[in-house]
């Protein structure tokens, strides 16, 4: 089977999904009562026998029909209140799970205090705080964006020397900008506010890189991935080298030329794609023949162009469906393709759409 593309990590569960599954037995039992009721409301109806076979001669058959009927009508009229309270039950019970999941959702904004720079000794507040916010999803939606109302922004914060020692950095955590969490932009830029922090950043970024890589170069090198834990690799890929192709923009963008062509070399003379298991037609396109054709478009060395034909005509495969939608998953080796099991036939419609970026950057290069 191929790796899903949606990862799910597992761990307790929450006080919403308890919640969840305790309204879950509720409504269940409520349900499975009200069947009852009206089963036996419907075996006592049956077991009257049909009045329409007495005779008018028959004062007794006569008097039992009466009786039916009027048991009949009764037993309508409590099937029916049964049916109406269950409904008002099963609608309180939804209900009130509804308010539990927007509790559980209920998200807790701070005060904004946006006077937290250094430089800056004047008090203020952010233009709306929790209270005015809200908590819900539907306060959410409903929620206007701030932009650049609040003055300039107080987060620049100072450039970083190259001799920076990070051995005694310690993380600030999260949680530390809630002015963007809704997709508010509050604050002004001048033209070149963050240019000198963005630029001493960048030295810290390629070491980071370089580390990174280098790690990869020595343990895992043409492989799938690294791991770190035990500095050994692992072909979860089907073995086609994915860390490798998804990172040779990067190495080009950060001027690590000398390590781009030692993979070029890899890609142009080992690389192959007779992968015979099966493996995601989204992962693969967007990180290995993404990587390929973002390696050529700034390269311009078409042993990357190469591959990327090979890939994308294997891939193809796919897409041989009565719709012209490609199914998730291909053993790059035979060109046979599948559904996921897990997508029980359907198709995601966000892997579909973003496909065409790199199949449409193929067709432009190949002329195809």
């Amino acid at each position: 089977m191929a790796q899903p593309s949606l990862r799910r990590r597992r761990g307790t569960k929450s006080a919403s999904s308890r919640n969840r599954q305790f309204m879950q037995t509720v409504i269940g039992g409520v349900i499975l009562l009200a069947f009852g009721l009206i089963a036996g409301v419907m075996i006592g109806f049956l077991l009257l026998g049909d009045p329409s076979a007495t005779t008018a001669g028959d004062a007794t058959n006569g008097e039992k029909a009466g009786v039916a009927n009027l048991l009949r009508g009764r037993s309508k009229q409590m099937a029916e209140r049964v049916v109406d309270a269950e409904a008002k039950v099963v609608g309180a019970i939804k209900d009130k799970a509804h308010r539990l999941r927007m509790q559980a959702r209920a998200v807790k904004v701070p005060h904004l205090d946006f006077h937290r720079h250094a430089n800056d000794k004047q008090a203020g507040t952010h233009p709306f705080d929790a209270k005015s916010l809200g908590t819900s999803r539907e306060d959410y939606m409903d929620h206007v964006a701030v932009i650049g109302g609040s003055g300039q922004t107080p987060y620049i914060g100072e450039a970083a020397p190259e001799s920076f020692d990070f051995s005694n950095f310690s993380p600030q955590g999260g949680h530390r900008y809630p002015e963007y969490r809704f997709g508010d932009s509050p604050f002004t830029y001048g033209d070149s506010d963050s240019d000198e922090v963005a630029r001493s950043r960048r030295f810290f970024v390629k070491r980071a890189m370089e580390h990174a890589w280098g790690s990869y170069k020595k343990y895992a090198f043409g492989m799938d991935e690294v791991l770190p834990v035990t500095m050994s690799g692992s072909n979860g890929w089907g073995g086609q080298s994915t860390t490798l192709l998804d990172s040779l923009d990067t190495l080009w963008l950060m001027n690590m030329k000398t390590e781009f062509y030692e993979a070029r070399d890899f890609v142009r003379d080992k690389l192959s794609f007779q992968v015979t298991r099966l493996e995601s037609v989204f992962e693969t396109t967007i990180r290995s023949l993404g990587g390929l054709l973002a390696a050529y478009d700034w390269s311009g060395d078409t042993a990357f162009l190469d591959k990327a034909k090979d890939l994308g005509s294997r891939l193809f495969n796919a897409f041989d469906t009565p719709s012209g939608l490609p199914r998730s998953q291909i053993k790059l080796a035979t060109g046979q393709a599948s559904m996921t099991g897990w997508l029980a036939g359907t198709m995601l419609t966000a892997e579909v759409g973003t496909l065409q970026i790199e199949f449409r950057m193929l067709g432009k290069v190949t002329g195809k």
